[in-house]
Parts: structure tokens; sequence; C-alpha cells
């Protein structure tokens, strides 16, 4: 019989407790953005930022656990799993812009 340790009996408090530190963030990448057209998986995203990403939403379609070779495009709404500081790191990458350099 599985049992649940008394603490966490009731789910949402379970869960808080269990994350601890760890918090949600919502991101929209803006239009302009260096990391439309990359994927997952070659952005080094969770590498570079810490944060986990839960799920994209793009127009009225969301991808829950998106695939590595999901491709970001300015426009999607991005749900990320992460500590504080990896959530503001994120957020700055997928805010970047392109920058001509001349």
């Amino acid at each position: 019989m599985l049992r649940l340790p008394d603490d966490i009996s009731n789910p949402v408090h379970g869960i808080k407790k269990m994350l601890g530190d760890t918090d949600l963030g919502v991101y929209t990448i803006p239009g302009g953005c260096s990391i439309a057209g990359e994927t997952i998986a070659n952005s080094n995203f969770r590498e570079e930022t810490g944060a986990l990403i839960l799920a994209v939403q793009r127009g009225e379609k969301t991808i829950p656990n998106p695939p590595s070779d999901w491709k970001f495009e300015c426009g999607d709404v991005v749900l990320l799993l992460g500590s504080s500081k990896a959530l503001t790191t994120a957020g700055k990458k997928l805010a970047s812009l392109d920058v001509d350099e001349e």
C-alpha cells in the first residue's frame, strides 16, 4: 500500500514543500527575438539557464513538455520551472533581441 507522509497529505501543501524555493514563470517571446527558429536542444536552454520548459503555448495550441527539437517562435508563451535565478536568466535569454553587428 502506498502511503503519503503525514506532512504532505494536502496535495497543494505537499507540492509546495517538495519544490522548496523552486517557482514557476511565464514568459512571452517578443518580436525580433534572437531565439526564434532555434530548437530547445540547439539553444542549450536548460544548460544555460537552469530552467525547465514545462509547456509552450502557440496561438490556441498548448504543447506540454515540448520535445528537444521544438523550435521557438516569437510570440510563444513559455511556462518554466526553476529557481528565481534560473527564471531570471531564462527570461533574459527568451527576451534577447537580434542585434545587427556592423
